[in-house]
């Protein structure tokens, strides 16, 4: 007897599934501050105190130059008086020395003498001399300065979502295909 039979192969469909982890990720660059600063300076320069004494108009009044004109007057004067001195010493000396000649005495050269100066007292100067004082303190001060720079920090992010992603790992089949045989037949069940 011929018989047919049927055969049945077949393959489950398994699917794959490929997950990634979200992820987060962060960096940050912190703020910087940047400062120059000129601290503040003060200069002082300070003139001591001058005492200024202008006695000009009192020299003036005294009929006198000043201190240096009266010293070179005083210098000439005595120079010229030295002189003058030692030329009536010399006459005298030689006047006592010729005794030839009559009345050549003491008492005649003393008559000779010319009569003493007349004085007249009074006050000099009449005007006071002129004082000031002099001095001063200068002062240059200049302020401080701060410059200042400012760059934000700033946070740079990352993200990378959650993934599924499915695929097919094995495909599924059923493949049906017939057999001829012959031969005793048997009844067998299919669960």
């Amino acid at each position: 007897m011929r018989r047919v039979e049927i055969r049945l192969d077949s393959q489950p469909l398994l699917l794959g599934l490929q997950t990634q982890q979200a992820e987060f990720g962060m960096r940050r660059t912190s703020p910087l501050i940047q400062m120059e600063r000129t601290p503040p300076s003060v200069q002082c320069e300070r003139t001591g105190p001058t005492l200024l004494i202008d006695q000009a108009k009192v020299w003036e009044e005294m009929g006198t130059g000043g201190p240096m004109y009266l010293t070179q007057q005083q210098k000439i004067q005595a120079q010229a008086g030295a002189l003058e001195a030692i030329g009536n010493i010399a006459q005298e000396g030689d006047f006592l020395a010729a005794i030839e000649n009559p009345g050549n005495t003491i008492a005649s050269l003393a008559a000779q003498l010319p009569p003493e100066p007349e004085f007249n007292v009074g006050l000099v100067p009449e005007s006071r001399p002129s004082i000031r004082f002099e001095g001063g303190l200068k002062i240059d001060w200049r302020l401080g300065e701060i410059k200042s720079e400012f760059k934000p920090g700033q946070v740079e992010t990352n993200y990378q979502p959650q993934a599924v992603k499915a695929y097919i790992r094995q495909y599924d089949y059923l493949k049906v295909w017939t057999v001829e045989r012959s031969g005793a037949l048997l009844d067998w069940q299919v669960e």
